[in-house]
């Protein structure tokens, strides 16, 4: 019986897919409420098929919910916008009026041109990813 693997593989493979911390906390409420519930909300599942696929899956909704909000953090996405929990590690140069004349770099924070950071970002993706030409789709 996979039920053992899968019960926690299956959240996890969401939340890689579907990492983002608002949807994540939007599902994991949805599910605690489910959960709360649960006395009041049966003779609903019992009456409503389409309510009673939802209704079985409140445990495994809760999990899918948190494991978004795990790889939310880890991505750096709050409803599909990069948010900076920390300092980014690189610091990009202003544009002049018209545009660069080719390729911009970033700057270490000492103001040397590098394309890598002197030390790495704190936790998750660096936020400097979603202004970059090969930004970072998920």
């Amino acid at each position: 019986n996979p039920a053992v693997f899968t019960i926690i593989t299956f959240p996890y493979m969401f939340g890689i897919m579907f990492g983002d911390m608002g949807h994540g906390v939007l599902l994991s409420l949805f599910s605690a409420a489910l959960i709360l519930f649960e006395p009041v909300l049966t003779k609903v599942a019992k009456e409503n098929e389409m309510f009673a696929m939802i209704f079985t899956g409140r445990y495994l909704l809760f999990l899918m919910g948190l494991f978004a909000i795990y790889i939310g953090i880890l991505y750096n996405d709050f409803f599909g916008f990069s948010v900076g929990l920390f300092e980014s590690a690189y610091q990009w140069p202003q544009l002049p009026p018209y545009g660069p004349g080719g390729v911009v770099q970033p700057n270490n924070p000492n103001g040397l041109p590098s394309v890598k950071p002197s030390e790495p970002y704190m936790f998750g993706l660096d936020v400097a990813w979603a202004e970059t030409e090969n930004k970072l789709e998920f």
